[in-house]
């Protein structure tokens, strides 16, 4: 079976012309290297021969004075004996090149460079410790040859040969392929040949999965669904590694017509100064087989994945996408990379394999590789976890099958029903299973009795049909990835954090110094209270800007703060040094206080310096309260338009109470759960790169006229828990709507009214005064309470003022209004149909 799979799967992928197509230009791009480079001969011409005349130079004009050196003293000697040595390496190395003994030169060069980073100390260590290991490689290998130029390399030296160019095109402003240096220099980016391996395979693998979906002859295959889907993914992978071998095959095959086979044994040095790693070229081909081997079984598992879940490969396609841009990030292997404390564990590092498996480097110089923690060992682990989570879900989730349409919920629903289908299809009575009276006997219309589990089956089978409706479409899909491509930004590029009223140089350079200039002017009687104020509010400003430790920093800017607040009662200081907003000033001091009572807690100035707790919070309160609300009414417009034009959906046999609770049951479920998805992202990298975080953290915003201090866990489950009441709210509201109208545009204007009317309602009660009848109806307002952010409070800086209410009054207003709205709903499309009855009947005329 595992062949009749594998030979079906290989004629799918034989017979896509655009993956054909995209095989014969990459056998181009892959040859391009060899034709488009001249060969430089022997290994004296490949050799960068300017360095032996500059040796030559060196000792024809630098004749050793060996009395230039006091014999007694010690620093001299030592200077004396490795020139000397030195010397020596260096006419060892000429003669070596005059007499064309490649190993010989190898060796001796090895030993110049040595000695040569000795006597110059740290200044040239590095690169001549660098060069002196590939140079001792090479003679310990016993080459005799080296390689500027691909086009001289033998077919496995031209495999593992890093840095070929395959995408140096001619114009250098080619976004992501070129980085700008300044000047109208460009450099180019090695990493982007990833692509070069990855989207082949990809494409392979996508192919493969795919003929697993929409009812394939596959997927009727006589074989298990967990054994089908794994025997899938094994030959996509296969088919996907033999692509790749494809695509080399004619250049590496000319490669070894034209310059031979290669030496296995060739060494490949790879790393910097003390972290050289020294390997041979059968090695490293042999790690990049295992790491490319690994990286087919991921695409291939995560394919198969999707197309067992989703019965289609675009999430797949997407996500391998997004895994394949992150190493293209600028600067990601960079020694100062933002992403070095989580990189080397990312499967997505290990996507360009030579970075892990080591290559050769045509320049002479081991490849380097700044970006630390990065290793073969470490990608194998790294991948091979990934394929072992996406093999185990694969095996979990393929008996379940893939998501079906409500169509073929109907279908197999219908089965069970009994009755007449006109019977059946009356909103107004009930649900599937019920009996048809007799048409000629309306009067004794009588319905029989169901068992209790009946309408539960009923709902049940509704809220499976209209889940499975929902996730079948990609609007769900598209938006989750929006909202966390959205929330990762913060934690990858750094956003201002708005911690400008704390910047220590700011109090240094312009408060202290007014507090300074005011005590020296005379303007004040040293025996003033004025004077001691100023005197007073510069000793605790100087306890911040010259702390020792930050939290007694803290606690010396709370004093300042506090005796600002005081001095507002003396004119003469309170007209130079105005408070403006007491409460902001309140605030600010107990978010000091907060900070103070720990020495762990520090100021976040970057989004990219925070822990995972304070940067979930610090995203729930940046973001606009629409963005939060946004699943819940993308669901429940999905599920108004299929209701509302003319989906199999509307025709649902099933009663009003059904309809309404299950859509609001769905939908509610769907947008939580995708709220719960978009955060992980963003808040796992922050967490990886900088912890979880103090939950204690202190979180202070303005409230009802007053300071409230939370701290961060406390506003996370706060948040969480009235959040959820927030979109049930507007889940509730849209399906009411939605049932008592009957039209997707009344649904869609309502939704844009909710969230305007409720931008209006927050501000207002944020203005309103604490104890006026405007804060007190607006307490009563359930829309006032779906900024959810300014009602619990989040972590920041910008002492941002919530709303009049709390979230107590929050969660019994959101919870009591639900019921509420349901039962209006109800009444409505109540009085609806009583309505239509009345002008049934009047309308029913019988003549004689």
């Amino acid at each position: 079976m595992f062949r009749r799979i594998f030979s079906t799967i290989a004629r799918r992928v034989a017979s896509s012309r655009l993956l054909l197509a995209l095989i014969i230009v990459l056998q181009v791009l892959y040859l391009l290297p060899v034709l488009k480079q001249t060969t430089m001969g022997g290994w004296q011409d490949s050799t960068a021969s300017t360095e032996v005349e500059s040796i030559r130079m060196y000792r024809s004009s630098q004749s050793l004075d060996l009395n230039g050196y006091p014999e007694d003293d010690a620093v001299g000697s030592w200077h004396r004996t490795n020139d000397i040595k030195m010397a020596q390496a260096a006419d060892k190395l000429v003669d070596r090149w005059d007499a064309g003994d490649a190993n010989g030169y190898f060796a001796a060069a090895a030993e110049y460079y040595q000695m040569s980073a000795k006597v110059q100390g740290y200044a040239g260590s590095v690169y001549n410790l660098d060069r002196a290991a590939f140079y001792q490689a090479l003679a310990d290998s016993g080459a005799t040859q080296t390689y500027v130029v691909s086009s001289d390399a033998p077919a496995l030296l031209y495999a593992a040969m890093g840095g070929k160019g395959l995408f140096m095109f001619p114009s250098g402003a080619i976004p992501v392929v070129y980085s700008p240096q300044g000047d109208g220099i460009y450099r180019y980016n090695s990493q982007v040949e990833l692509l070069f391996w990855t989207v082949p395979l990809l494409a392979v693998c996508a192919l493969g999965a795919s003929t697993q979906t929409k009812q394939r002859l596959m997927t009727q295959a006589p074989l298990g669904a967990r054994r089908r889907m794994l025997y899938g993914a094994v030959s996509s992978a296969l088919l996907g590694l033999a692509v790749l071998v494809l695509i080399c095959a004619p250049t590496l095959i000319l490669q070894a017509v034209r310059a031979g086979v290669g030496d296995v044994s060739y060494p490949v040095v790879v790393g910097s100064g003390a972290s050289l790693v020294v390997s041979t070229v059968g090695e490293a081909l042999l790690k990049s087989a295992v790491l490319y081997m690994l990286i087919a079984f991921t695409f291939s598992l995560l394919a198969h994945l999707s197309a067992s879940v989703f019965d289609s490969v675009a999430p797949a396609v997407v996500a391998s996408l997004c895994m394949m841009a992150l190493p293209l990030a600028p600067g990601y292997y960079g020694e100062f990379s933002s992403y070095r404390e989580v990189a080397p564990w990312l499967p997505s590092t290990y996507l360009w394999v030579e970075y892990a498996a080591g290559s050769i480097d045509s320049a002479m110089m081991p490849g380097m590789r700044p970006l630390l923690g990065v290793s073969f060992v470490r990608g194998c682990v790294s991948l091979g976890a990934a394929t072992f989570a996406l093999s185990a879900l694969l095996a979990l989730l393929a008996p379940a099958g893939a998501l079906v349409s409500w169509p073929s919920r109907l279908r197999r629903a219908a089965s069970h029903r009994t009755g007449s289908r006109d019977t059946a299809m009356d909103k107004g009575a009930a649900c599937a299973g019920m009996a048809a009276a007799p048409s000629h006997s309306p009067s004794s219309f009588s319905r029989p009795a169901l068992p209790t589990f009946s309408s539960l089956s009923v709902f049940a089978s509704y809220t499976a049909a209209l889940a499975r409706m929902l996730l079948s479409g990609p609007a769900l899909y598209a938006l989750a990835l929006i909202m966390a491509a959205a929330l990762v930004v913060p934690a990858v590029f750094s956003v201002d954090t708005n911690v400008r009223d704390f910047s220590v140089e700011s109090y240094k350079n312009m408060q202290l110094r007014q507090l300074y200039a005011q005590l020296e002017s005379g303007a004040y009687a040293q025996d003033s209270d004025e004077y001691h104020m100023l005197q007073r509010q510069a000793d605790a400003l100087s306890g911040y800007v010259y702390s020792e430790t930050s939290a007694k920093g803290y606690a010396s800017l709370a004093e300042y703060e506090r005796l600002r607040l005081e001095a507002a009662d003396l004119p003469a200081l309170a007209q130079n040094d105005p408070v403006g907003d007491p409460l902001r000033v309140e605030a600010k001091i107990a978010l000091l206080e907060g900070l103070a009572a720990s020495d762990q807690l520090e100021l976040y100035n970057m989004s990219t310096r925070m822990p995972g707790s304070f940067y979930l919070s610090f995203v729930f309160g940046a973001a606009p309260f629409a963005f939060w609300l946004a699943p819940a009414c993308v669901t429940a417009l999905l599920i108004a338009r299929h209701r509302c034009r003319g989906s199999l959906i509307q025709q649902a046999p099933v009663s009003f109470t059904v309809e309404l609770g299950a859509g609001c049951v769905v939908a509610s479920a769907i947008a939580l759960a995708v709220l719960a998805l978009v955060v992980i992202p963003g808040t796992a990298y922050a967490t990886m790169r900088n912890g979880v975080g103090e939950m204690g953290y202190p979180v202070v915003f303005i409230q009802s006229g007053g300071v409230v201090a939370t701290t961060v866990a406390s506003a996370l489950m706060s948040g969480a828990g009235v959040q959820a009441l927030a979109s049930a709210f507007v889940v509730v509201f849209l399906a009411c709507i939605e049932r008592a109208t009957r039209s997707f545009r009344s649904v869609c204007v309502a939704a844009a009214a909710t969230l305007a009317l409720a931008a209006l309602a927050v501000n207002a009660s944020a203005l309103a005064p604490a104890d006026s009848i405007a804060s007190v109806a607006l307490g009563w307002l359930p829309l006032t309470y779906l900024d959810v952010a300014r009602v619990v409070g989040a972590a920041g800086y910008g002492l941002i003022s919530g709303c009049g209410v709390s979230a107590f009054a929050a969660c019994i207003v959101l919870a009591v209004s639900l019921p509420v709205m349901v039962a209006a709903a109800y009444m409505v499309v109540r009085a609806q149909r009583a309505r239509s009855l009345r002008v049934r009947d009047s309308s029913c005329v019988i003549r004689i």
